[in-house]
């Protein structure tokens, strides 16, 4: 560089150039190649580094626009059944699972899964179900539902899940260990961590005897409709245009009977009760 530098000053001074602007000054050329160059690392080092940029087209993959409909809704295919507040909606199953109600399993088959709890049973088992879907309260409820009044809570505890158990509300299988797992402690019933606030205040009472209580209740409420329904049947119903009324009891005597002369011991008490005093 030293060199280089001496040698161009020489140059100047031999033409005479004793400053002003320059007669010629080439124009900067633009690279329009790759870059190619070093640049230092801290704390030392250098790195070479080539980069270039290139438009490339042949990979992009049309925009699929489809219809061209917007906003449009999907109508679902799948029909509810509500029972107790629950959305049951059937649903392909392709894991071993069990049902919450009845305790059998689904193989590979189709049951009825709750779209707000995520309560899962068979679809022959879901119109049987007696417990309320915790998503809704007692005033969404209908209050004509027959209802039993057994509210006892689980008492769920962290449990090392060593066998295969199965979700008492989801239905799914149980992972190994303790980090998902609970168990009641008064009834023995499992499920996960997550599903533990799902599963409803029914400890100590299996379905099949709630299923019991509560059709006897409806066949007492059948019986005292029906003898209610009888009881309004047997009453006289009023005079209708065209039918004879029974005659109402008249009070006036009638001309046409004898009359009857009242008996001794009513006329003298009759004399002694109007009887005026004599006067001295």
């Amino acid at each position: 560089q030293t060199g280089f530098g001496s040698q161009g000053h020489g140059t100047d001074q031999s033409s005479g150039y004793s400053g002003g602007p320059p007669p010629h000054v080439p124009q900067p050329q633009i690279n329009t190649g790759p870059i190619d160059a070093w640049f230092n690392l801290e704390p030392t080092g250098q790195i070479q580094l080539q980069m270039s940029f290139v438009k490339q087209n042949k990979d992009r993959r049309p925009v699929d626009l489809g219809l061209g409909r917007k906003g449009a809704v999907r109508q679902r295919k799948e029909e509810v059944h509500e029972m107790y507040g629950h959305k049951f909606v059937q649903h392909q199953f392709y894991n071993i699972m069990r049902c919450a109600l009845c305790g059998d399993f689904l193989k590979y088959s189709a049951g009825m899964q709750c779209e707000d709890c995520k309560y899962t049973c068979h679809t022959k088992c879901y119109d049987k179900v007696v417990t309320k879907c915790i998503s809704k309260s007692n005033a969404e409820t209908d209050p004509d539902e027959e209802k039993i009044n057994h509210r006892i809570p689980h008492r769920f505890q962290p449990f090392s899940n060593m066998t295969a158990n199965w979700c008492c509300h989801c239905g799914y299988i149980l992972p190994f260990g303790k980090k998902n797992c609970r168990k009641c402690s008064e009834c023995g019933l499992t499920c996960h961590a997550h599903c533990a606030h799902l599963v409803p205040d029914f400890c100590g009472m299996s379905m099949a005897v709630a299923n019991q209580i509560l059709e006897g209740i409806r066949t007492q409420k059948r019986q005292t409709k029906a003898s209610s329904m009888s009881e309004r049947t047997l009453r006289p119903s009023s005079s209708k245009p065209g039918s004879t009324a029974s005659p109402a009891p008249s009070y006036t005597t009638d001309a046409s009977k004898p009359y009857t002369a009242p008996s001794t011991a009513a006329t003298e008490a009759a004399k002694l009760m109007y009887a005026q005093p004599t006067s001295p």
